[in-house]
């Protein structure tokens, strides 16, 4: 397992973290990665390419991605359904960034209850926390697999 960062820290802090499976962390761009083609099975993006900027930059690391996963790999999404008023500085991942990765879309679904509104639950977290989480409207977050062809 590999994980990147586009900081020292960053990849430092990831690696400190206990796992039970070895890995390393690497600095590097996200459209520009330091790995041959076809090098990896799975590649995850965690909320990062909804940080990345404008539309150029989020293709190219899609397309990255898709260059270092093996055939038969998924490449794995979760990003942000909606818009984050508070950090402006993200950007959506629209359906046209997914299509630049070349890859077909094999999986979506949304995941996580609204953060804002699982906080205030309070006492009836355990309760109600699983039954607002049915309900698509209320789930900030999807989680995509693109499969690579054989």
């Amino acid at each position: 397992m590999v994980g990147t960062c586009s900081t020292a820290a960053a990849a430092t802090a990831g690696c400190s973290r206990r796992s039970r499976r070895p890995a390393s962390s690497r600095v590097a761009d996200a459209c520009e990665l330091p790995f041959v083609d076809a090098a990896f099975a799975a590649v995850f993006h965690v909320v990062s390419l909804s940080s990345l900027g404008e539309a150029g930059r989020v293709r190219a690391a899609l397309t990255e991605s898709a260059r270092v996963l093996a055939p038969g790999g998924v490449l794995v999404v979760y990003e942000s359904r909606f818009p984050n008023p508070l950090n402006r500085g993200t950007r959506l991942l629209r359906r046209a960034d997914l299509a630049a990765a070349g890859l077909p879309v094999s999986e979506s679904r949304s995941l996580t209850l609204l953060p804002p509104l699982g906080r205030r639950l309070g006492p009836f977290t355990a309760t109600l926390h699983p039954c607002l989480s049915r309900l698509p409207p209320l789930r900030s977050h999807r989680l995509l697999a693109l499969r690579r062809l054989r």
